[in-house]
């Protein structure tokens, strides 16, 4: 049976929720069934989390959150990892993974809100509605973050 690569793509890496739930699912996957690696934009102390158990993970240590110049490093690592699912944690790295995941030809595209931000924002709105028909599934971590995203 064929393993389903699953890559998951957050901002960064340090000690947080949204973190822990990208340590959580890669570790806790069923390994028989699923080939899981983890990017982030950034580093932390959870890359080393998810190397000592054993997950592919690379932190591509851009200067800021908005540094687009490694958007083509990570569409040619999408590509030469064959991914099935790209799965995409926090706004910076869901607006990086959007576009990778177009670019690369990724066959599905999940994203996770953590965050119900209080701060209106309208650049993530504008930019979540133009491209979540991109998204397979968008999964919020719980049902107050649901019900601020709908």
């Amino acid at each position: 049976m064929k393993r389903i690569r699953i890559c998951q793509l957050i901002t960064e890496l340090g000690p947080a929720g949204a973190e822990r739930c990208v340590y959580e699912l890669a570790t806790r996957l069923d390994r028989d069934r699923f080939d899981v690696s983890v990017m982030s934009l950034r580093g932390g102390v959870v890359a080393d989390w998810l190397v000592r158990a054993g997950i592919k993970t690379t932190s591509l240590n851009m200067r800021s959150k908005w540094d687009i110049s490694q958007l083509h490093g990570i569409v040619r690592r999408l590509k030469a990892e064959n991914i099935d699912i790209l799965h995409t944690h926090l706004f910076h790295a869901d607006v990086v993974g959007r576009i990778a995941a177009r670019l690369a030809g990724i066959p599905h595209l999940v994203h996770t809100v953590h965050v119900a931000e209080k701060r209106f924002r309208p650049w993530h709105f504008g930019w979540a509605m133009l491209t979540s028909r991109w998204c397979d599934r968008i999964v919020c971590v719980s049902g107050g973050v649901q019900a601020h995203h709908s």
